[in-house]
């Protein structure tokens, strides 16, 4: 995520100077689906520059994307795996469907392995 995210970075920054303004910002937003205002772009600079220096440095940045985008990709993901090894549904995953579910990847162990 972090080499994605400044990877993003660098083709963001305009100007090259290492860091993101307002100005730069809506493109960024714009490329996630989003039409912001002025209002909202002042609101997003004001919350994730945390040196109010008016510009977002590359923590910043990833930190943002971060809160915009990660916590909802790996969230959902993590749902949807403990669906997949809660083969009955109870909300729980019981050895029986940890064992079931390694032995589909090709993993095998004993009894003592998944105590």
């Amino acid at each position: 995520f972090i080499s994605e995210m400044s990877e993003a970075f660098t083709l963001f920054d305009k100007d090259k100077n290492g860091f993101i303004c307002s100005k730069e910002l809506v493109y960024i937003l714009r490329a996630l689906g989003r039409n912001p205002t002025q209002t909202e772009l002042n609101d997003i600079m004001a919350e994730v520059d945390v040196d109010h220096n008016g510009k977002m440095d590359l923590k910043e940045f990833i930190l943002m994307m971060y809160n915009l985008l990660g916590n909802k990709d790996n969230m959902e993901e993590m749902h949807l795996a403990f669906r997949a090894l809660d083969t009955d549904g109870d909300g729980k995953i019981s050895k029986h469907e940890l064992r079931i579910s390694l032995m589909n990847f090709g993993h095998r162990f004993t009894e003592e392995d998944i105590v």
